[in-house]
């Protein structure tokens, strides 16, 4: 029911009609003047818009299916998405998005063949930077219980029951892709 916004696309620049540069169709179809709406927003705000056109890096298309990466120009205003500030926002048709969470519960399921990592172990109070398609988000670990874990995030994400999300943790002076997390 929704896509990634990764960054604008590469076209001419139109100051009426800011561009949302697709990086994954998941599950619908999109077409010009179709209601959109995007989360987690700005500021916590959920923005609403009307899509104006659809192009590829080759031509401009009638629809999106899924599968692809696209451009979706819009009458949002441009100083919205400057500067890739979109990254990481999810598009789906008008109230079919999951809410906006900064509470995760995860499954988690560590890499088996981790080489020069020490510790792979996620434990309460870990710092661990999670990725949910483009979005990323720093949590804290705030509880372990019946093989689930609870992560409390500094930003709102947008997933869906099931969705599967890379989990980083520091290790000495970077971060180091451990394990991913199933949200319940």
């Amino acid at each position: 029911t929704y896509f990634d916004i990764f960054h604008k696309a590469e076209e001419e620049y139109d100051p009426d009609h800011p561009i949302l540069g697709i990086n994954r169709v998941s599950q619908w179809e999109i077409h010009p003047v179709q209601e959109i709406e995007i989360l987690p927003g700005v500021e916590g705000k959920k923005l609403t818009t009307k899509v104006v056109g659809l192009s590829t890096s080759d031509s401009i298309i009638e629809e999106a299916l899924p599968g692809g990466l696209i451009a979706i120009k819009t009458l949002l205003d441009p100083s919205i998405t400057k500067n890739d500030s979109m990254r990481g926002q999810v598009i789906g048709e008008k109230n079919s998005l999951p809410l906006p969470t900064m509470d995760l519960n995860l499954k988690i399921v560590p890499f088996e063949r981790m080489i020069g990592v020490k510790d792979t172990s996620i434990k309460t109070n870990d710092t661990i930077v999670l990725n949910a398609g483009t979005t990323t988000a720093v949590g804290r670990v705030t509880g372990l219980k019946k093989g689930y874990t609870n992560v409390v995030l500094k930003n709102p994400v947008i997933v869906e029951k099931g969705q599967r999300i890379a989990i980083s943790k520091r290790e000495n002076s970077g971060w180091r892709l451990v394990a991913y997390g199933i949200t319940e």
